[in-house]
């Protein structure tokens, strides 16, 4: 596991570096009138930034894999119980605090100005900031559901009773959670 964490410590920097530069070449909505911003990337500089994306995904999966992988190894040691639940909720924090800026390229990618969801956000009173901000939080969330789902079905299989009970309890404190901001977000939630 610490293997796949250097690799991604090592890109990681990389690709929020080109990040920030594609942004500086794609005008935001409120840079749409400054033309100067306008200067399109080249096609290298989207290529390699799609390159290493792939490659922090692929990172990422097998970082994901090896903390199941040893979650999942059989054990009747309590000690080595806590300790497997322990590597694995380390590797669920890790994961959702260094997967979101991967969501920023295809964000850039899609053009320039305002989203016609953007403009559904005036409409119901969300500013710019709100949304995303509010978007954001939901694909986190989204993500924790399905990491407490499938921690809830890896202790089915180990009969791990109490666990089930915790996890689900987690489970309706994603879904309440989820859904408030469903409500908040109206119509432009779709997923």
């Amino acid at each position: 596991m610490s293997q796949f964490r250097q690799g991604i410590a090592q890109l990681l920097p990389r690709f929020r570096s080109l990040v920030f530069l594609l942004k500086c070449h794609y005008p935001t909505s409120y840079q749409a009138d400054n033309r100067e911003s306008e200067q399109l990337p080249t096609k290298a500089q989207l290529d390699e930034a799609q390159k290493v994306r792939k490659r922090l995904l692929d990172l990422f999966t097998q970082y994901d894999a090896v903390s199941k992988r040893i979650l999942q190894t059989p054990s009747t040691s309590p000690t080595d119980i806590r300790v497997q639940m322990a590597m694995n909720h380390a590797a669920t924090q890790f994961l959702q605090a260094n997967m979101l800026p991967l969501q920023s390229l295809p964000k850039i990618l899609k053009g320039k100005g305002k989203s016609p969801l953007a403009a559904n956000g005036a409409e119901n009173g969300l500013s710019e900031g709100k949304e995303k901000e509010l978007k954001e939080k939901m694909m986190v969330l989204e993500e924790q559901k399905y990491l407490v789902e499938n921690m809830i079905e890896r202790a089915k299989k180990g009969r791990r009773v109490e666990e089930v009970e915790a996890l689900k309890e987690s489970m309706g404190d994603l879904e309440g959670e989820i859904g408030r901001i469903r409500v908040e977000l109206g119509d432009l939630f779709i997923g």
